[in-house]
């Protein structure tokens, strides 16, 4: 069962679609703590979610920030930093 998450991690690591492949190399970990190859794995790909994450969400808020609405934009930039808050407490653990 881990290899099978672990696999279709990497399947959708290739089809650079980071949001689901981070989910399968969690679900694999969860199975298997021990294995360091799932562990890089995830490591990697949540850190790219997390940066097209926050480049959608920077585009997404440049556009309302444009149409004068400030209330979205500012919406938008405060998920963009609560994106890189919970990011960077991952990292400290």
């Amino acid at each position: 069962e881990a290899k099978r998450h672990f696999h279709l991690g990497v399947a959708y690591f290739h089809n650079r679609d980071y949001g689901n492949a981070v989910e399968e190399l969690r679900q694999s970990l969860e199975i298997n703590p021990d294995d360091n190859k799932a562990k890089q794995l995830f490591l990697e790909t949540r850190n790219l979610d997390t940066e097209n994450q926050v480049r959608e969400r920077s585009e997404q808020g440049l556009k309302f920030y444009q149409q004068d609405d400030f209330y979205s934009a500012i919406q938008e930039f405060n998920k963009i930093l609560s994106l890189i808050s919970e990011q960077a407490s991952m990292k400290s653990k």
